[in-house]
């Protein structure tokens, strides 16, 4: 009888912990929900909704900025910069991912961005790469633009990145004369 009660309490205890430590990461909702914010982001740049489009921005930029009002006040000055030089933001295309690396903290993935420029003489192409970092499993995600910067110095700013992630190098944009 002992070994009976013995028994069921072991097989008991064991499904109430294996129970309460699974804490699987949904990988594909979180690619998806990645994805999906960074095409959000990318429309709210060209649609020029600065105040939506900072709130993608990791925290640690808009820190370094002095706040969302300064960062948005930054990006109105770059884009009107360009502007008087006859350059716009057409379109923004996001592509898939790379492999979602899992920290200890928080969740990491390379995505590519392909941004369309309307020039008064064409158009120029250019592709570039965001950093996805989402601290909820994937279920939110915050970006960095990977132009001319390395894991080292995205390390400055977010040490916890993963030596895992690659950033593919920069490509020359490519210009269509209209």
């Amino acid at each position: 009888m002992k070994t009976i009660t013995l028994l069921a309490a072991y097989l008991v205890t064991g499904f109430f912990a294996t129970a309460q430590t699974t804490t699987a990461i949904d990988t594909s909702a979180a690619a998806t929900n990645l994805k999906t914010a960074a095409q959000k982001m990318g429309q709210f740049f060209v649609d020029k909704n600065y105040t939506a489009y900072v709130k993608y921005m990791h925290p640690k930029i808009t820190q370094m900025a002095g706040g969302n009002t300064k960062l948005i006040n930054i990006i109105k000055g770059s884009i009107k910069q360009m502007e008087d030089q006859g350059i716009s933001f057409v379109n923004v295309t996001i592509g898939d991912a790379s492999k979602l690396i899992t920290t200890k903290t928080e969740m990491q993935a390379i995505i590519p961005q392909i941004l369309e420029m309307k020039m008064a003489t064409g158009k120029l192409v250019a592709r570039a790469y965001l950093l996805g970092v989402s601290p909820n499993k994937g279920k939110s995600w915050y970006f960095i633009d990977t132009s001319d910067k390395t894991i080292a110095q995205l390390k400055e700013v977010i040490p916890g990145l993963s030596k895992d992630l690659v950033i593919p190098a920069k490509e020359k944009p490519v210009f269509y004369k209209n």
